[in-house]
């Protein structure tokens, strides 16, 4: 039961709490991606569970701040090492990308490229030498190439080179599609893609905290309101 007394101490440590998540700087924060799609195409003997039809989904986290590795061209952002963390679902399974590979692969952004088209490219690619890159539900895994792509013929999605934040507006493209391979030393052979259907942002956890702190406020909001008619019908 809640006191008087016990909800003005409540109510000024979760003000506290609340203003303190919400001044906290979050552009600088990781950002996490969740695409959503199915699978349509599979290529080589695939991998046992897989159909046509199945779901496909990741999440791949993000670094804002990452500078363009192509300064020089004004319609080109090279962000070569933003993704910090990747994991493909396809069927029944599992794609973990252990450390995304330094220089072999992250997010690109074309501005009107050739002219006309606007790209947002996420390409992560695993070396052949051996040396796991990736768990495929748990196995090591070597040789794998991983990409998200989102096009637009008309040129119209992006006005520079700059990385969207948080994420792209799947509404402004016209294709959108991921594609994941292996022909490594380690591993299954195998080729899928698919559709890319939905990008959406991944709550950090100051989000989820804020809405949280909503949830006990509006409990508290309550109960205030219960005991204040409670002593009004006496």
């Amino acid at each position: 039961m809640f006191t008087a007394a016990l909800l003005r101490r409540l109510d000024s440590g979760l003000l506290v709490c609340a203003l303190g998540l919400a001044a906290a700087p979050a552009s600088s924060a990781p950002i996490t991606m969740a695409f959503t799609g199915t699978v349509t195409n599979i290529h080589y003997p695939g991998v046992p569970g897989t159909a046509a039809g199945d779901p496909f989904s990741a999440e791949v986290t993000y670094e804002p701040l990452t500078s363009d590795g192509d300064k020089s061209d004004p319609n080109h952002g090279d962000y070569r090492n933003a993704v910090s963390r990747a994991v493909f679902h396809f069927g029944p399974h599992e794609l973990a990308i252990l450390s995304p590979p330094a220089n072999q692969g992250g997010i690109t952004v074309r501005n009107n490229f050739a002219g006309l088209i606007d790209e947002y490219s996420i390409e992560l690619n695993g070396s052949l030498d051996g040396t796991p890159d990736a768990l495929l539900d748990g196995a090591p895994l070597d040789g794998f190439r991983v990409t998200v792509d989102l096009d637009d013929n008309t040129g119209m999605a992006f006005s520079n080179d700059s990385l969207p934040v948080p994420i792209p507006d799947l509404t402004k493209f016209r294709s959108a599609s991921w594609f994941i391979s292996t022909n490594g030393t380690t591993g299954p052979d195998f080729a899928l893609e698919g559709p890319v259907t939905l990008v959406a942002v991944v709550p950090e956890s100051s989000t989820a905290s804020l809405l949280a702190l909503g949830l006990v406020l509006r409990m508290i909001t309550n109960e205030r309101w219960r005991i204040r008619g409670r002593s009004t019908d006496r």
